[in-house]
């Protein structure tokens, strides 16, 4: 059976990391489309055309029947509704949260190449909405 991983996580908590490591599952994820499209991958233009383009890339790898991993913030319910419902219910889905500090973000942020700015990952710290399995996954891992 096809699995679908979906990342869920703030800036710096180890999310693309994580979803490197799984070799066999095509990975598809923000950074590189707002890459693509603008030339870096940490900007505020496009959000809605970033995540139609994610979307259509989705839908395309549901097909090869490959493995795929999802990689983006996906801090919100509402965000990760929008994905389950684009996916049948022919594939395992598995919302992997990596549940990392506050500190242990910020300080993952300060290694990085391109820095979230602090404020930016308090916030979405403080919205953070921990994934369950009644929001319609096959599974909920957590990572610490």
């Amino acid at each position: 059976m096809q699995k679908v991983y979906i990342m869920v996580g703030i800036p710096g908590s180890g999310k693309t990391t994580f979803a490197k490591k799984l070799q066999n599952a095509s990975y598809l994820g923000t950074d590189d489309i707002r890459k693509e499209l603008y030339g870096k991958e940490l900007t505020l233009r496009g959000h809605g055309k970033v995540h139609g383009i994610l979307h259509e890339r989705i839908l395309q790898e549901l097909n090869s029947k490959k493995d795929i991993v999802i990689d983006c913030m996906n801090i919100r319910k509402t965000q990760r509704k929008k994905l389950l419902e684009l996916l049948s219910r022919d594939e395992q889905v598995v919302a992997v949260h990596m549940d990392t500090s506050l500190f242990q973000a910020l300080k993952n942020n300060r290694k990085r190449q391109r820095h979230v700015p602090v404020f930016g990952i308090l916030f979405f710290y403080l919205i953070k909405e921990v994934p369950t399995i009644h929001e319609g996954f096959s599974d909920v891992i957590h990572i610490s």
